[in-house]
């Protein structure tokens, strides 16, 4: 019969005193260094901005064949799968804005702190909804440093936001193009990139061209450029009935509450709207809200029905493996 020796017994077992210790460090050292938002607690004691809609994790959204990892094409997909539960949230984003103190409004603008974070997918989307009634809504394309509308509806870019803040010979019927899908959603792209987009979107022939759009159409969509980063989307934002402030799970870092809360205090009617609701570490950390799944009562049902990265009406169980779950509680990805 063969016995350890006393040495060997006495490594073996400070090793794994030392491989447990390490592991633990390692955790913690995460944890105080991990600066994502990831929760609705975190939210809630940070600012008081109110929360207009949780917009669920959708890989679908995406386009990233021909993007930059971190700049993805967005999509509308409240039209291609219309009974989802993600086209239901914005369809109820829609109704809850008519409950609002500027129920009877016609301008919204997103923006975000940084680029990434999902702006243009929700505006396109919400846009689209307020389409679906039948209803002449115009999206226009003021990110004129970074455009992304052009490539989400792959429409032309020749004429567009820059032309017409820029050339006084250019006609605003010919900026207007027409989505192809739904024949009352207008789109006016950015245009050629400029070499003084502040001036031009602060300047008094944008409040002309808004104004003349508030005439022809029943809603005017306005995507911003990221307000951490420039300027002037301050501006549009105080020229709007309804700007919206996205905060994107498990990506958004909690020093923009800072930035948030500055804009809440010069735009009170600003609303937040959480996009990538239940993505990584956000899908343990939020459980305990349960039927306050993207704020709307889905109920618990909302983890069973999260399968490949998107959230779907008609979906099989999915056990996760451990390493999945290891993965989205500590989120290794980061």
């Amino acid at each position: 019969m063969l016995f350890r020796s006393p040495r060997k017994s006495l490594l073996y077992s400070t090793g794994a005193v030392i491989f447990i210790l390490f592991s633990f460090l390692l955790i913690l050292v995460r944890y105080i260094k991990f600066d994502k938002i990831i929760s609705i607690d975190v939210v809630k004691r940070n600012t008081h901005i109110p929360i207009l809609g949780y917009i669920p994790f959708v890989e679908e959204a995406h386009d990233e064949k021909n993007s930059q990892k971190n700049s993805p094409e967005s999509k509308i997909v409240v039209i291609n799968n219309p009974k989802s539960r993600t086209s239901e949230v914005f369809k109820k984003m829609r109704a809850s804005l008519k409950y609002t103190s500027k129920s009877d409004y016609k301008t919204i603008a997103s923006t975000s702190t940084i680029s990434g974070e999902g702006k243009t997918f929700v505006l396109i989307n919400l846009a689209a909804v307020h389409a679906l009634l039948d209803k002449k809504v115009i999206i226009i394309d003021l990110d004129l440093r970074k455009p992304r509308i052009s490539k989400s509806f792959k429409l032309s870019n020749h004429l567009g936001m820059s032309n017409l803040l820029t050339d006084n010979s250019i006609n605003l019927d010919d900026c207007i193009q027409t989505h192809s899908e739904l024949a009352n959603l207008d789109v006016i792209t950015s245009g050629p990139i400029p070499p003084n987009p502040s001036e031009l979107i602060i300047s008094d022939k944008f409040t002309e061209i808004l104004d003349e759009l508030k005439k022809r159409y029943d809603y005017v969509f306005i995507d911003t450029p990221p307000i951490g980063l420039v300027n002037e989307s301050i501006e549009i934002v105080n020229k709007v009935d309804i700007p919206l402030y996205l905060v994107k799970f498990n990506y958004s870092r909690k020093e923009f509450f800072n930035t948030m809360n500055e804009t809440y205090a010069l735009k009170p009617n600003l609303f937040l709207v959480i996009n990538h609701y239940g993505d990584g570490a956000s899908s343990y950390v939020n459980y305990s809200y349960g039927g306050y799944s993207y704020g709307y009562g889905y109920g618990g049902d909302y983890h069973k029905d999260k399968v490949a990265g998107y959230y779907t009406d008609s979906l099989k169980n999915k056990k996760l493996s451990l390493k999945d779950k290891l993965g989205k509680i500590f989120d290794w990805n980061l």
